[in-house]
């Protein structure tokens, strides 16, 4: 499979290379899920990938928001609490940065489900983990939770570069966000179509071919 992937790597553009590498992730599913096998495909397109994101040169022209290698590791490094809560939470729950960089605890919050506004007016909620809804608590002012984006951005920019990962944006947080997801399924052992459409519900999209441009 590494072998193959090198070999297109040559001949093609990235683009063109992480759809071979989802493909790959579909075949495995169809394979396992036909003769009950166990086949691992998987893990030699992840080594791939996380190979290929190396490669600075190659992937130049790629201008899409990318998952970070390490991104507890760049959680960890950011310098402002508000900020670290909202990259956790974004990482975690796969919230947009405009869903969780203002919150009115007392109307969004019962108990420990957070309910946000995503896009089209779509109301997206989330059960909160009991640690994030005391720092939230914590570090909100007359129960209003509120950072300023601008700030969130550079000290994020700032700890990515401090863990030599390449600053796309907070987005790249719900590829993580969306990546993970789909690898839990697929270990509880969902087929590739199961996995990618409860992603994608999980993510606010509905939409498998949207879906699929976080998991590549």
């Amino acid at each position: 499979i590494k072998s193959y992937l090198e070999q297109r790597a040559s001949e093609v553009e990235y683009k063109t290379l992480k759809i071979d590498m989802a493909g790959i992730n579909k075949l495995e599913q169809a394979i396992n899920n036909y003769n009950n096998t166990d086949v691992n495909f998987r893990s030699a397109v992840e080594d791939f990938r996380q190979e290929i994101k190396l490669d600075k040169e190659y992937i130049a022209n790629n201008d899409e928001s990318r998952a970070l290698l390490n991104p507890t590791g760049v959680v960890n490094s950011l310098s402002d609490e508000s900020h670290k809560l909202v990259a956790g939470m974004q990482l975690e729950y796969g919230f947009r940065l405009n869903e969780v960089a203002k919150i009115d605890l007392n109307k969004q919050l019962d108990n420990n489900t957070l309910s946000v506004q995503a896009k089209g007016g779509q109301i997206i909620s989330k059960e909160l983990s009991q640690e994030h809804i005391t720092r939230l608590q914590e570090l909100s002012y007359n129960g209003i939770f509120n950072i300023n984006k601008l700030e969130y951005g550079n000290d994020l920019k700032n700890a990515c570069e401090a863990n030599s990962e390449t600053y796309t944006g907070s987005h790249a947080l719900r590829h993580n966000y969306a990546q993970n997801q789909f690898e839990s399924y697929a270990k509880a052992g969902m087929n590739y179509n199961k996995c990618l459409h409860s992603t994608a519900e999980d993510l606010g999209h509905h939409r498998e071919d949207i879906t699929h441009r976080y998991l590549i």
